[in-house]
């Protein structure tokens, strides 16, 4: 989820962790409380089930070495600091799996109390655990008001949690299939009348991501075929462009363009794209 908002395919997120797994510090009173950096890389097209495989083993390797201080990794890594966020990581995610109960103290009783905070740790903060009745997980997500508002976090739960229900009915298909929410709520975002369906329907949920960024991104390169032709007699490309430009108006996902390129024999697609954005035929 993080990659499909941020385009990004290196995704790290920092960790609390308690910092107790030895016995002499079980039973003290104090902090020790330290944050482990996970690194995700999502390139290669993986699938849910590989995803899922190389977190767990990032997570086993993170808790390897639990206890190196956090400011120790950042004196080594030496990442470009800012006041305004964190280093190394900006998003964060933290798992209570411990159990909540309530302490019985002689002629004393303990219980917890829920309080709230004025300052967010990181610009954005997943926090879950365990339902009283341990039947599921229940959570918060902490933000920085700063850069998101509210609407923006509870559309970014309900894709978590939409990505999530395919990730376990579906794990060996490629992230890339995974949709962040249902048909219904993509023609609505679309405003799309019901004959204009027809252009959405037959596409996998890459296909669909990709028209939905053509209609945010308009002049969007980004993801385009491109093809090179060697003409043995001269042609006008205005005429080229105009002819297949009658093509790609009665197909919403096509765009296409004509420029002239005096190296066919190349892959001048990608060099077309590249460095004059558009298209070489």
């Amino acid at each position: 989820l993080l990659s499909r908002y941020s385009g990004q395919d290196d995704i790290v997120v920092g960790s609390p962790i308690a910092g107790r797994e030895s016995a002499q510090t079980e039973r003290m009173l104090g902090y020790f409380v330290n944050a482990l950096v996970f690194r995700g890389q999502l390139s290669g097209n993986l699938t849910g089930q590989q995803l899922l495989q190389q977190t767990r083993e990032a997570v086993v390797g993170g808790f390897a070495h639990q206890y190196l201080p956090f400011e120790a990794l950042v004196d080594a890594v030496q990442p470009e600091r800012n006041l305004s966020y964190p280093p190394i990581a900006q998003v964060g995610f933290a798992l209570q799996n411990m159990p909540s109960t309530n302490m019985t103290l002689e002629a004393l009783s303990v219980d917890s109390y829920e309080i709230t905070t004025d300052t967010a740790k990181y610009a954005l903060i997943l926090m879950l655990h365990d339902s009283p009745h341990g039947d599921n997980l229940v959570g918060n997500i902490e933000y920085n008001t700063d850069l998101f508002d509210q609407s923006t976090i509870e559309q970014f739960s309900r894709h978590f949690e939409y990505l999530l229900g395919q990730m376990v009915s579906l794990p060996d298909q490629a992230l890339s299939s995974y949709a962040l929410f249902p048909d219904h709520q993509m023609y609505l975002a679309l405003s799309l009348n019901p004959e204009d369906y027809e252009y959405i329907v037959p596409l996998t949920s890459t296909q669909r991501d990709l028209y939905m960024h053509s209609h945010v991104h308009a002049d969007t390169l980004d993801n385009s075929l491109g093809c090179s032709f060697e003409m043995r007699t001269d042609i006008d490309p205005d005429q080229w462009a105009q002819a297949l430009q009658v093509v790609t108006n009665v197909h919403s996902v096509l765009r296409t363009d004509v420029v002239p390129a005096d190296k066919p024999y190349l892959d001048m697609a990608y060099l077309a794209v590249a460095k004059t954005k558009k298209v070489a035929l």
